[in-house]
């Protein structure tokens, strides 16, 4: 890889000695600005998602493109990318559909070689392959209706509709239910059946004052009997 280093405000000094003939095919453009140096320029290039995948890419499609440039591929990927950022995905949607049609084409012809294998160990590794791309390419194409389709996010709250809940909080008691002592006093119990039980807890009161006319009849109106 050649990087090609441009400076606006200083000039590269020439060598005398015959310069290395450059591969265009792999020359790369850096800038450097007035508070950067060279190493530093270099590193970035390096780690830049832009820099490093180009190079992958452009390695990868020797055998179709011979002739295919490193600084071309740069400037088609840094363009890309930026259409992402804006939010344009149709780049991304049409390399996910090709590369579903692609897993389609490596399952069916794994698929196929299973089926002329000789031996059963041949043709179970033939048929493992061929399952793994149909996974992969079930996978894309998920991966495509998520970015077509995106699931929104949906937020319930729970409701208790139990008819009879019981709530324990704490430990749970050791003493079985059947052990537990019970109240055998029954709800309808007649009153007046112990000594000196009455329905009005209270004490009796002697007569007020006020509302005279309602004070206790005497003894000279009771009844006689």
């Amino acid at each position: 890889m050649v990087s090609k280093l441009e400076k606006s405000s200083t000039k590269t000094k020439t060598n005398d000695k015959p310069a290395t003939p450059i591969n265009k095919a792999r020359e790369m453009i850096l800038f450097m600005r007035e508070d950067q140096t060279k190493d530093r320029v270099i590193a970035e290039a390096a780690l830049s998602p832009e820099m490093a995948n180009a190079t992958t890419t452009a390695d990868y499609s020797k055998g179709i493109f011979p002739d295919i440039r490193l600084q071309d591929c740069i400037d088609v990927m840094q363009t890309e990318i930026k259409a992402v950022n804006g939010g344009n995905l149709d780049k991304l949607e049409a390399i996910l559909t090709a590369q579903a049609e692609a897993l389609n084409a490596v399952f069916n012809n794994l698929a196929k070689k299973s089926l002329h294998a000789e031996y059963m160990a041949h043709m179970d590794t033939f048929l493992r392959l061929a399952l793994k791309a149909q996974s992969q390419c079930r996978t894309t194409v998920e991966a495509i209706a998520e970015i077509k389709y995106p699931k929104s996010a949906t937020f319930i709250k729970q409701q208790n509709v139990a008819n009879q809940q019981q709530v324990n909080n704490g430990s749970a008691s050791s003493t079985p239910a059947c052990a537990q002592e019970k109240d055998i006093t029954p709800t309808n119990e007649l009153l007046q059946e112990n000594k000196h039980e009455t329905l009005d807890a209270r004490g009796k009161r002697s007569t007020s004052r006020l509302n005279s006319k309602l004070e206790t009849v005497g003894s000279v109106n009771g009844a006689k009997h």
